[in-house]
């Protein structure tokens, strides 16, 4: 990556030829001591040679080298500058000056550097991909992209560039480019373990599961010890729902890489995916004990602890998802609310994470009029309608729509932290979202039990594997007597109803939904909302509607466990799985339950 070497050492003019020739051989033994990893020896041989010739150029960049590797950046960057006063036309003093001022963070130093060196021999693949390095940490990934690309055209084999290449079309989400570019380099060179493991990564993105464990495996044939390899494994096999095998391979990346924290949170993702809460509470303090700033470790421990219904503490660890820079940054996260006084001032609200924690945590808002405080509320522009009837917001925004001014600033998931939300003071005054009913010919069926369901969630929701049911398994639902099912499913999942012919069993409702409020209006006409864990069944508990959701074996942080009822919707219900990725028995008791709610319904009808 770095060239340490760039010619004849430059010896000092004055020694005679025999003291040269001595140089010149401890200079080449103290590059051999570099190279391999003996940084004391080759770190003693420069400081002889400088002691002799203190303006030998190319030990100073070697001297400069061996300080970067110690971590003594600005020794390194004064080492390698002399070196270039004494020698400015040298590229390569300045591509490891730039390799030391990236190590530093100076990354607008470093790709000056590289551009400078780049001036004086354009046809260097390596500074090319070092300027690639650069430029991807500095967020310019098409610049990256055109810099591995100029590297790969002047040196087709280069298997490094072709590597960073994939991690920056990865980055731009581009995966099919990635993917292309991953076997491009694997058939260059078919034993370049981690080209195979980040094709493994892409595959895994892409849904491919088993085609990424066969990557995965094939990078750990080649490299044995590849932690990297063996916890991403891990994360396949957790993915496909095989615990147990996670388990074990996370088990396995630990022996060979003991301190290793990613792999500890997996792990501990997979025990609380088992329901081994009290251990995977341990296991992510592993990872928190071996890197303290583990912002995935903080924030993974806290909605445990929040599932266990420990809120003092859980929300506390949950507030370290706000750490990473494009999460909470620049004015955001200079004015962030602390819970102080309010009194006359504007707070800006905003929504974080998706549509139903938006829903659920909209309801702070008409607690903060307590405060004596202008509300704003800026949130996912399917919301703006339906929050406009919110009569304590004085003005929503759409995310990206330029923000009026404010004085402090929360993200709505955090106004139970900063409001001391127990289990005991969760606001559950429903409804706190309203809307007008609407004439609707589909639902004026007045002696039918007027069922709305929603059977998946988002395809693109990290957990979709473990929540969402399915059309096919929902339907055992359909032949219940006297009911009448509405879908009000959106998105891709609402061709289901076309592409397994249930479209005599089911109405579409959500063929006519623009935004939330238009799901808002059905949801009013219907009787019942039967739901997976989505923003449908969070809109159904907040207008007051009576709900059931559907939850898997270890659920989302805030339904809690071993309860039919939750304290943030009194209208709803919750079936649980009793088993790991098992509807079948919770699609059981839901119908069981739905038989003997449509004969009393219909009891009521009748009289």
């Amino acid at each position: 990556m770095d060239i340490e070497k760039t010619g004849k050492s430059q010896t000092n003019q004055a020694s005679n030829a025999f003291k040269s020739i001595d140089i010149e051989t401890e200079v080449n033994q103290a590059i051999v001591y570099h190279r391999s990893g003996k940084l004391q020896q080759a770190e003693q041989i420069c400081q002889q040679i400088l002691d002799i010739d203190p303006q030998n150029a190319e030990v100073l960049n070697l001297f400069g080298l061996i300080a970067c590797q110690a971590g003594k950046y600005e020794i390194a960057v004064d080492l390698i500058n002399h070196a270039l006063d004494i020698s400015s036309n040298q590229p390569l003093f300045l591509n490891n000056l730039g390799f030391v001022l990236k190590e530093q963070g100076k990354i607008s130093e470093a790709i000056a550097a590289y551009s400078q060196a780049l001036d004086m021999t354009p046809e260097s693949f390596e500074i090319y991909n070092n300027l690639g390095v650069a430029l991807y940490k500095q967020r310019k990934y098409d610049k990256a992209i055109e810099a591995y690309q100029k590297a790969i055209q002047i040196q087709p084999d280069f298997i490094e560039a072709y590597n960073n290449l994939g991690v920056a079309f990865k980055k731009k989400g581009e995966l099919n480019s990635a993917t292309q570019v991953y076997y491009q380099a694997l058939r260059i060179q078919p034993d370049f373990a981690e080209a195979h493991r980040n094709l493994g990564d892409i595959l895994q993105k892409q849904g491919e599961y088993d085609k990424a464990i066969e990557a995965y495996q094939k990078a750990i044939q080649i490299q044995p010890d590849y932690a990297a390899a063996y916890n991403n494994l891990g994360i396949a096999w957790q993915k496909q729902g095989k615990l147990e095998q996670a388990v074990q391979i996370y088990n396995k990346t630990l022996v060979i890489r003991p301190n290793y924290p990613q792999a500890y949170n997996n792990l501990a993702n997979t025990l609380k995916e088992q329901g081994k809460l009290q251990e995977a509470v341990q296991v992510y303090h592993k990872a928190i004990e071996i890197n303290p700033s583990y912002i995935d470790a903080h924030k993974n421990l806290g909605i445990v602890l929040l599932l266990q219904g420990d809120f003092q503490r859980g929300w506390q660890e949950y507030e370290w998802r706000l750490k990473p820079d494009d999460l909470c940054s620049g004015n955001r996260a200079r004015t962030r609310w602390d819970g102080s006084s309010l009194s006359g001032k504007t707070i800006l609200l905003y929504a974080e994470q998706g549509f139903g924690d938006t829903i659920q945590f909209i309801r702070y808002v008409h607690l903060l009029m307590e405060y004596d405080t202008k509300i704003l509320v800026e949130c996912q522009p399917e919301l703006l309608q339906l929050f406009g009837n919110i009569g304590a917001i004085q003005k929503t925004i759409a995310v990206g729509q330029s923000l009026p001014k404010f004085d402090v600033n929360a993200s709505l998931l955090s106004l139970p932290s900063i409001l001391g939300t127990d289990l005991s003071s969760i606001p559950a005054k429903i409804p706190y979202l309203y809307v007008k009913s609407q004439s609707n010919t589909d639902l004026e069926m007045p002696s039918e039990y007027k069922v709305g369901v929603v059977w998946a969630g988002n395809l693109k929701h990290p957990d979709d594997n473990n929540r969402s049911v399915g059309l096919q398994q929902f339907s055992v639902l359909f032949d219940v007597v006297n009911c009448q099912f509405f879908s009000l499913q959106v998105g891709n999942r609402r061709d289901d109803i076309i592409r397994y012919s249930y479209s005599d069993e089911i109405t579409d409702l959500g063929v006519n939904f623009s935004d939330f409020f238009d799901t808002a209006v059905a949801i009013s006409e219907l009787d019942l909302v039967i739901s997976v864990d989505t923003a449908v069944a969070h809109l159904a508990g907040a207008l007051g509607k009576p709900v059931w959701v559907l939850l898997p074996f270890v659920p989302d942080w805030r339904w809690l466990l071993e309860r039919e009822d939750t304290p943030w919707y009194p209208t709803m219900r919750l079936f649980r799985q009793t088993n790991t990725r098992d509807w079948a028995e919770v699609l059981k008791k839901v119908r069981l339950a739905l038989e003997k709610t449509s004969i009393g319904s219909k009891k009521a009808y009748n009289n």
